[in-house]
């Protein structure tokens, strides 16, 4: 069944899936990787989550202050989260959320719009459905 994957999972060709990453799309190692947005991390990658709390990294946020600025705004004017931390050392996010206001369909509405947009390699509705699962 879907879900999210908790660990280096194996494609076929050798390569790992980042967590949470949808099947297909391009990563950051070259292997049929596409141009890069500056705009948007495609190799985010879910570290840890738990309940109320998610931990995201990507190694493009060390070098890219403003994006982390720009991800930190975007995502705490999302109805349900409670913090976002940044750390530009590890390049590392923190999200702490209200596991019942952000399962809500107005929070999860703009959550997918903010995860399209920013994290165009995250799969969303594996995402969604573990955020509907432990609300």
């Amino acid at each position: 069944m879907g879900g999210l994957k908790y660990g280096p999972a194996p494609r076929g060709r050798g390569e790992p899936l980042l967590l949470g990453q949808r099947q297909g799309t391009p990563t950051v190692d070259g292997i049929g990787s596409q141009p890069m947005r500056d705009d948007t991390l495609e190799d985010l990658r879910i570290v840890h989550l738990s309940p109320g709390r998610v931990r995201l990294r990507s190694h493009r946020l060390r070098s890219m202050p403003a994006l982390g600025t720009k991800i930190q705004e975007r995502l705490a004017a999302i109805p349900g989260v409670e913090r976002v931390e940044l750390n530009a050392l590890t390049g590392s996010v923190l999200l702490v959320y209200d596991r019942k206001r952000l399962a809500s369909e107005g929070a999860l509405a703009r959550l997918g719009k903010v995860l399209d947009e920013l994290f165009p390699t995250l799969d969303r509705a594996s995402v969604f459905d573990w955020l509907k699962r432990t609300a």
